[in-house]
């Protein structure tokens, strides 16, 4: 089953490109379910985060939470480190949004 759920999970983030509700919820599903399989959230991520400085506000908050949780339950992923490292750049510097930037000041403490 979880297999079968990963399957869909990667399928889903490769047809997620503009919908703004559909990559705020595989954002969630990145950062909130996927605990055990660090290959498959740091695709979803590296996927999901490819257009973090166009995206709407809505999906930046939620893509930095998603990398931060992951980050921090995967401390020992390059990927991972990689994908939260430049999204949170992204967010500091790209982004025009001013809670967008605030929030990834904060999570740089955190990660």
């Amino acid at each position: 089953r979880p297999r079968a759920e990963h399957a869909v999970l990667k399928s889903a983030v490769a047809f997620a490109d503009d919908d703004v509700p559909c990559k705020c919820a595989l954002a969630w599903l990145v950062g909130e379910r996927v605990r055990s399989d660090e290959q498959l959230a740091a695709s979803s991520l590296e996927s999901l985060c490819e257009s973090f400085s166009i995206d709407p506000p809505e999906v930046q908050h939620q893509l930095l939470a998603a990398c931060v949780k992951q980050r921090l339950r995967n401390p020992q992923s390059s990927r991972i480190e990689a994908v939260c490292v430049e999204t949170l750049r992204a967010a500091t510097e790209e982004v025009d949004d001013v809670d967008v930037r605030e929030r990834a000041l904060v999570f740089q403490r955190f990660t």
